[in-house]
């Protein structure tokens, strides 16, 4: 259904870059995907080169593109209460993740979470 705020066309291309750059982070993230935080091998390549939780930052620009698409203080409040929760699940796995000095030598080589050059 088409937005009554003008803004469906931009919504819809964040909606797009989105889902480009998790499947970009999914790539890149190989066989060491999984839904719980367990210590496996460290992705340092592709997607993780910029930041350290891509996928996480393509569901909030995804997240993004829903809102301007579709702007209500509703979506607004899920967006916002979605972007804390992966920002608290990011926090949650880097606790499990940093008690390998392999990570952790990546956590002090790339310093953003979700935002190129955002720390």
């Amino acid at each position: 259904m088409p937005s009554a705020n003008g803004n469906a066309p931009l919504g819809s291309v964040l909606l797009c870059a989105g889902a480009v750059l998790a499947i970009g982070a999914a790539l890149s993230l190989g066989r060491s995907f999984g839904i719980r935080p367990v210590l496996r091998q460290v992705q340092t390549g592709g997607l993780y080169r910029a930041v350290r939780h891509p996928l996480y930052a393509s569901y909030m620009v995804m997240d993004v593109g829903e809102l301007v698409a579709n702007l209500s203080f509703w979506n607004a409040g899920v967006a916002m209460f979605g972007a804390a929760l992966f920002v608290w699940r990011a926090k949650l796995e880097e606790g499990v993740l940093c008690r390998d000095p392999a990570y952790a030598a990546y956590v002090k080589q790339v310093s953003a979470r979700f935002v190129p050059a955002v720390v």
